[in-house]
């Protein structure tokens, strides 16, 4: 649990860095530089909320996050002495896979709902982009997230080993983009 706690501050503060500081630092620019009549914003992607640093910073975060966590948080099943110190306890393996799922959701949409409140909010001042663009922005990415740590988990229960885990958990995850451009 320590070490969860860890890894959710590490991916909070990173996230934190890479998406709405640099949201940040471009909007007071852009506050500048429109003051003196010069309209260009540098803002990229759907709702025009990313730099360029952080689409891609960003959104790897987002899915390395994703990924690690969700495997680092089933690699219980893979260790024989945590494996019979869980069957002792009066929890059912889809109880504690459900717990544990829940668990690195709530974790990992917690710190995007943050970053995107953060941004919500310098917006407001701006008023760049409208209020629901960024929450419709949030829902996706949140519904991105959700499918990879589903992915994550799924890779979790079916390997024997972590680093597999995360090896299947990856190739799962490239299939469909290589597939359309192969197609």
């Amino acid at each position: 649990l320590r070490r969860m706690k860890g890894m959710g501050f590490i991916y909070a503060l990173l996230s934190f860095i890479t998406f709405p500081m640099f949201y940040i630092m471009s909007a007071v620019e852009y506050a500048e530089s429109a003051a003196s009549g010069y309209r260009y914003n540098g803002f990229e992607g759907i709702p025009e909320i990313y730099t360029p640093v952080t689409a891609v910073l960003y959104f790897a975060l987002v899915i390395c996050g994703a990924v690690l966590i969700s495997v680092f948080i089933n690699s219980f099943m893979h260790n024989r002495r945590a494996v019979d110190v869980f069957h002792a306890l009066p929890v059912k393996r889809g109880q504690q896979l459900m717990a544990n799922f829940a668990a690195v959701v709530t974790l990992l949409l917690g710190v995007q709902f943050f970053c995107y409140s953060v941004v919500a909010v310098v917006n407001s001042f701006i008023g760049f982009v409208s209020f629901g663009d960024i929450v419709m922005e949030t829902l996706r990415v949140a519904l991105l997230t959700v499918l990879i740590v589903v992915i994550a988990f799924f890779c979790s229960v079916c390997c024997n080993a972590g680093l597999d885990s995360a090896m299947f958990t990856g190739a799962f995850l490239i299939i469909v983009p290589a597939y359309s451009l192969l197609v």
